[in-house]
């Protein structure tokens, strides 16, 4: 009986502690979760600052930009240049050319060409730079006219153009007739021994060659640049 008294005693003690425990004070906890909020951790390395965080990818066209101001300081090389824009990187050695020695370059035209229309018909007409018996330069005049084919076939220079300085039957032929096309043909020397041809045709170069370049058909060769 009394086993059995002691035994129900200690049941009933078991609940009201665990009831006494539910029911303890939270203050603790609540303190705890204070604390925890309260503290700054910024001062933590490893945590990221939301400070720090972006707030947007850069987009594709801000990459490039950042990029370019490094592209444009990677110049061309001369022989990158010359394939790219070959009559413009020749345009441009002939300026450079002028601006050094202006003057002193000895330029001589070495050939004229010109097409003209005649009676509905093309002829071409061309002076050349010779020499005579004693070895002095002089001008000499061809005349052409064109076969089916288009190629020239020699005619005897008309009268009107006999013993008449090359200006002046080139100044009566743009005068007087329709033309289709001119070309010069020059030889130039600078100072220092540099020998440069140059073709122009209607004003616009159409070869070059020195000693590094050689265009044709608006085409270069720079590989020795």
């Amino acid at each position: 009986m009394k086993k059995n008294v002691l035994l129900s005693f200690m049941i009933v003690a078991a609940v009201v502690a665990a009831i006494f425990f539910w029911l303890r004070p939270v203050d603790n906890v609540t303190t705890i979760q204070e604390e925890d909020q309260g503290q700054d951790w910024t001062q933590d390395p490893t945590v990221m600052n939301p400070q720090n965080i972006p707030t947007a990818i850069p987009t594709v066209t801000q990459e490039i930009q950042q990029e370019e101001p490094e592209a444009s300081e990677k110049k061309m090389s001369l022989a990158q240049y010359c394939q790219a824009g070959p009559m413009a990187f020749v345009k441009q050695r002939l300026d450079n050319l002028m601006q050094e020695f202006g003057d002193q370059i000895q330029d001589q035209l070495e050939t004229y060409n010109l097409e003209f229309v005649k009676d509905n018909a093309p002829f071409r007409i061309q002076m050349s730079m010779d020499e005579d018996t004693q070895g002095r330069s002089i001008q000499k005049i061809n005349f052409f006219s064109l076969d089916r084919e288009g190629l020239p076939v020699r005619e005897d220079l008309p009268i009107q153009y006999l013993d008449r300085p090359w200006d002046d039957v080139l100044d009566q032929i743009k005068r007087q007739y329709q033309i289709n096309w001119q070309e010069e043909n020059h030889l130039m020397i600078t100072p220092n021994g540099e020998i440069i041809r140059a073709t122009l045709r209607d004003g616009k170069i159409t070869a070059y060659e020195d000693k590094q370049v050689i265009c044709r058909d608006e085409q270069c060769s720079c590989e020795n640049l």
